[in-house]
C-alpha cells in the first residue's frame, strides 16, 4: 500500500496589504495631527544697572503711502538711503534685509529700493506680506 504524502502549503504573509494599511495610517495621522503654536510666558523681567542691547537680527526698510522711507523707524530721503543702508549695515554687522512696503505704494519704488539694497551688498531681501485670508482679486479687477 503506498501511501501519498500530502503537500504542505507553505504560510504567507500578503505584504503588499501590510503595505496599504501603513500608508493609510500614515496618511490618517498625517491628516488628524494638529501643531500647537507656542504663544510664550508673558513676564516681568528684573531691571539691570548696565543693559546692553542685543544685536538686531535684520534690519527694516519702510515704505509709507505718505511717500517716506523708514530704515530701522528713522526717516531717510530716497537720495540718501543707499548710503545709510551701507552705514547701518556697518553699524550692525547684520546683512538681512526686510522691506515693508504699504500696498498703495507703486511697484517701480519697491524695485527701487531693492536695487539699493543689493547695491550695498545684503546678503538678503525680502519683501513682508501681511496674511490675507485670500487675495482680492476683485478690487484689482475693477480698477481697470
Amino acid at each position: 500500500m503506498l501511501l501519498q504524502r500530502r503537500r504542505r502549503l507553505t504560510p504567507t504573509i500578503p505584504m503588499v496589504t501590510m503595505a496599504d494599511i501603513a500608508f493609510l495610517l500614515i496618511i490618517f495621522f498625517l491628516l488628524t495631527t494638529t501643531f500647537s503654536r507656542d504663544t510664550g510666558l508673558k513676564l516681568k523681567l528684573p531691571g539691570a544697572l548696565s543693559p546692553q542691547p542685543i544685536r538686531q537680527q535684520e534690519i527694516t526698510i519702510r515704505i509709507t503711502a505718505e511717500r517716506q522711507i523708514l530704515l530701522d523707524e528713522q526717516r531717510v530721503s530716497p537720495s540718501q538711503l543707499e548710503a545709510a543702508l551701507r552705514k547701518r549695515i556697518q553699524e550692525t554687522g547684520t546683512r538681512e534685509v526686510v522691506i515693508r512696503g504699504d500696498a498703495e505704494i507703486p511697484y517701480w519704488v519697491a524695485v527701487a529700493v531693492m536695487d539699493a539694497v543689493k547695491r550695498v551688498g545684503a546678503r538678503a531681501a525680502a519683501l513682508a506680506a501681511e496674511p490675507v485670508p485670500r487675495i482680492e482679486w476683485e478690487r484689482w479687477e475693477r480698477k481697470q
